[in-house]
């Protein structure tokens, strides 16, 4: 879910999921407002306001250049590559300057996917194919990319006062913050079947009536297999959601005002030519995650 800086965290968790389960992550995949402020002067008024409370939501300028935090945190080689989005708290100005999937870190391990571009995820490395390589369904997942939010009341209502609004709420559109809904019936339409959808807004389904009608239509036209979405604090999932697709909502990955990590702001996809299935990560299924703290967390990894 949105990570709003903490990468040292997310990597953390990634860390001890593996130590703890023996079994390799291939991949961490984000949902956006991952918090990518490289430059604090262009931060926005709700980020500077919860960085008052945790600094780490400033932490993504560590990690576009060389720094300890990413040596000790990124270029290890237990920690996936981490494929993202953007949300609706990041420099899009910054954001922008990425026209395809790249890489913004020195060791080129955290990927940015720009809104309808996909990349292929390996699900193991290369050097562990025995014999002839397997079908390509069986090492790579099609993970693409729609960030962003939906602007509201971008429909011409009837009567004067909605003619009235909608050169005002047509104007919304071009905050960079919102998606453009004119880009959705196009979007995807020269890259490969989707596998896995990330978006950052949710889609309109019954348990979210917040969700967006675009991203519903987008899904119901490319219909990957799953579809992960943050932003509104709702855990939702996995459940039938538009287009047949296995819909999956997380929560924010931050800790409570006691400092504990609140649950299911993340979650382990396994994925095979078999079968495919989501669990959320909670201290019910993981009792080890009660002694990730927001003060000491850091401490739980060897130097």
């Amino acid at each position: 879910g949105d990570i709003h800086g903490r990468i040292a965290l997310m990597y953390v968790l990634a860390r001890l999921w593996q130590e703890h389960t023996g079994q390799p992550l291939a991949a961490i995949l984000q949902v956006g407002d991952m918090g990518a402020y490289p430059d604090h002067g262009k931060l926005d008024r709700a980020t500077l306001r919860h960085a008052q409370r945790d600094p780490d939501e400033l932490d993504f300028v560590r990690y576009i250049e060389p720094s300890e935090d990413g040596e000790r945190f990124v270029n290890v080689p237990e920690a996936p590559r981490t494929y993202f989005i953007r949300g609706n708290h990041e420099d899009f100005d910054y954001l922008g300057q990425f026209r395809s999937p790249s890489p913004i870190d020195p060791w080129e391990q955290i990927w940015f996917i720009p809104d309808g571009h996909s990349v292929d995820v390996p699900l193991y490395p290369e050097s562990e194919w025995t014999g002839e390589q397997p079908d390509a369904g069986m090492t790579h997942l099609r993970v693409g990319a729609f960030g962003g939010v939906e602007p509201k009341d971008v429909e011409r209502g009837r009567g004067r006062a909605a003619r009235k609004a909608y050169p005002k709420n047509k104007q919304h559109v071009r905050r960079p913050k919102y998606f453009d809904p004119d880009t959705i019936p196009t979007a995807f339409h020269n890259e490969p079947p989707l596998d896995i959808l990330l978006t950052h807004a949710g889609p309109d389904v019954d348990e979210l009536r917040s969700g967006s009608t675009c991203l519903s239509r987008l899904c119901q036209r490319i219909q990957p297999w799953y579809h992960f979405f943050g932003h509104h604090h709702v855990v939702l999932g996995p459940k039938d959601g538009p287009g047949g697709t296995s819909l999956v909502g997380l929560d924010h990955l931050d800790f409570n005002a006691q400092g504990k990590l609140a649950d299911n702001a993340w979650g382990i996809l396994r994925y095979s030519a078999e079968s495919t299935s989501f669990t959320f990560c909670n201290t019910e299924i993981y009792p080890w995650l009660h002694h990730v703290r927001r003060e000491t967390y850091r401490n739980l990894l060897p130097e």
